[in-house]
Order: C-alpha cells, then sequence, then structure tokens
C-alpha cells in the first residue's frame, strides 16, 4: 500500500509498533492509577490531621477547665539555706535546680507521712 502522497511514512513491524504502543499507554495508565491512590491517600492524612488536631485542642480546653476546677494544694513556704557562691553560673543554676527538686522531694515525702498517719488512724 504504497503512495506517492509526500506526507506519508511507511510503518514497518505495525505489529510490535502497536505492542509497544498499547504497553506504554497501560503504563500510563497504571501510573495515573498510581497517582490518584497516591492522592486519595494524602487527603485521607490531611483528614486525620485536622481530626487530630481539633481533639488536641479539645483536650488542652477540657484540661484548662480540670485545672482550674481542682483546688491548689496547700504548699509551706520553706526557708532558703544560706546560698554558696559556685565559681560558674552554670554550676549555680545546676544547684538550685537540683535543690528545687529536693524540697520539692521533701515536700512530697512529708504529705506521704501525713497520709500514712491519717491512714493509720482509720485502721
Amino acid at each position: 500500500m504504497k503512495t506517492d502522497h509526500p506526507y506519508y511514512v511507511g510503518v514497518h513491524d505495525a505489529q510490535n509498533l502497536r505492542r509497544d504502543l498499547l504497553t506504554s499507554t497501560k503504563d500510563l495508565l497504571e501510573s495515573l492509577k498510581g497517582l490518584e491512590e497516591y492522592k486519595a491517600i494524602r487527603r485521607q492524612k490531611l483528614a486525620l490531621i485536622i481530626e487530630l488536631k481539633k481533639t488536641v485542642d479539645s483536650l488542652v480546653v477540657l484540661n484548662r477547665k480540670l485545672r482550674s476546677a481542682i483546688p491548689r494544694p496547700w504548699m509551706p513556704h520553706h526557708e532558703k539555706a544560706p546560698a554558696v557562691l559556685k565559681p560558674t553560673a552554670a554550676l549555680n543554676a545546676k544547684a538550685e535546680v537540683e535543690d528545687h527538686a529536693r524540697s520539692k522531694i521533701d515536700m512530697i515525702e512529708h504529705e506521704l507521712e501525713r497520709i500514712e498517719a491519717r491512714l493509720g488512724e482509720l485502721h
């Protein structure tokens, strides 16, 4: 079927050319399908992130309400021991943190002893 038309180009091995075209089209459609699946997963992820943010925000609000409803514990004021000068400010800050932690531990131990004494009175 050869014609003398100037724009006519003969196709050699048309069967393999069709197979290659169909294979390429199939691969392209599979890629598009994968892309659409990715977009759907991304939309689901964003929806879940938005839901998580709303949940966290509501938890923050509920936590604030709970903290405002709970009475503050009575904490006695401790006298501070005379400060010992440290050679560096970092060591001084570290010592203050440790002293603060120790005073909290002492207060907790004191409260624990008080509660144990009250429990002993009940038995």
